[in-house]
């Protein structure tokens, strides 16, 4: 039995011992991110460096956001809209949502907040977080998810002055 034992551990440690090339670790690209920051609003995320961010104010009036990403691609309507809802609650905002669109909702954290995810069959997902009296909505076709914007949203105190 032993005779056995000795040939076949000396044939396992030569099919370990195999030389060939080496594989060469693949390192993945090293992402550069900028930060943006909104005294205004109270709330700051990082986002890819290639991506832009318009402010402008006719936002509001054309698609109803206060910021618009720029993330290269011309079909995806990516931004954040900001509104003083006072006392109201996140789930009256989601009790008015349009309720046939609606492919699911999830509970996600926001910057430390309970945010809610609203997948529509438009293609589109919505994130709702309430930070003391305003509400955030980001508009996705997932891009500000699968980037890991909404991940990287934190909260502080807004400044007083418009």
């Amino acid at each position: 039995m032993r005779s056995y034992l000795a040939p076949l551990l000396v044939v396992f440690l030569l099919a370990g011992c195999q030389s060939g090339t080496p594989k060469q670790a693949s390192v993945p690209p090293v992402v550069q991110n900028k930060i943006f920051r909104s005294d205004k609003f109270g709330f700051s995320f990082s986002y890819p460096a290639q991506w832009h961010i318009n402010e402008e104010s006719d936002n509001r009036a054309l698609m109803g956001l206060d910021y618009v990403f720029n993330t290269g691609d011309p079909d995806a309507h990516e931004g954040v809209s900001i509104d003083d809802i006072g006392r109201k609650t996140l789930r009256s905002r989601l009790l008015s949502l349009d309720k046939p669109r609606i492919l699911s909702m999830k509970e996600i954290p926001v910057g430390g907040e309970p945010g809610q995810v609203v997948v529509e069959n438009t293609g589109y997902s919505y994130v709702f977080v309430k930070h003391g009296t305003l509400l955030y909505e980001f508009q996705t076709k997932g891009i500000l998810l699968e980037n890991g914007v909404i991940a990287s949203v934190k909260f502080f105190s807004a400044s007083s002055s418009s």
